[in-house]
């Protein structure tokens, strides 16, 4: 009896082993196929989008899409701004009628009222102080003027445009 409990307990043994062996090897050939990982992107949801779903996502991007522009509209007009306060300090270190010009024009492209007042102002004061002799007052008037006219409607607002007019007639009564 002990004979065929002892061989009873060495196949058992036996069949246990190549059980365990023939899982490890399975496990093997089972990791070496394995497909790669799947990008997130490929997979699907569930279930479709509802409608709400969707106006919502579309009404996201929309906003976005304003808000990106709406930032690249501001990032370029300081960007206008910051060059024509660059150019008016060149100007200021050397004044002459052309640069003059050219500075009243890039004033009325930035399409600010503010702007544009602080640069007829420094033209005046500069042109006051005599370094700005080869521009007659009538002339320098019309520019003033003239260059005003060239912003939008919106941004000509009513104190600039009275403190523009009150320049010029002093400058025509000169």
């Amino acid at each position: 009896m002990l004979l065929f409990f002892t061989t009873f307990l060495l196949l058992l043994a036996g069949v246990s082993l190549a059980i365990l062996l023939k899982r490890l090897s399975d496990q093997k050939l089972l990791e070496e196929d394995r497909p790669p990982v799947l990008a997130a992107e490929t997979y699907r949801p569930l279930f479709a989008p509802t409608e709400d779903e969707l106006r919502l996502a579309e009404s996201e991007e929309r906003r976005q899409l304003t808000a990106k522009q709406a930032d690249e509209v501001r990032q370029e007009h300081e960007d206008k701004l910051r060059q024509l306060e660059e150019f008016r300090q060149a100007w200021l270190a050397s004044p002459n009628r052309a640069a003059a010009i050219e500075l009243l024009h890039r004033a009325s492209q930035v399409q600010e009222g503010d702007a544009y007042l602080e640069t007829c102002e420094s033209i005046l004061a500069v042109w006051r102080d005599g370094r700005l002799a080869d521009l007659p007052a009538g002339d320098l008037a019309q520019l003033l003027e003239t260059h005003f006219w060239l912003l939008p409607a919106e941004n000509r607002t009513p104190g600039a445009s009275f403190r523009l007019k009150e320049a010029a007639a002093e400058l025509r009564s000169l």
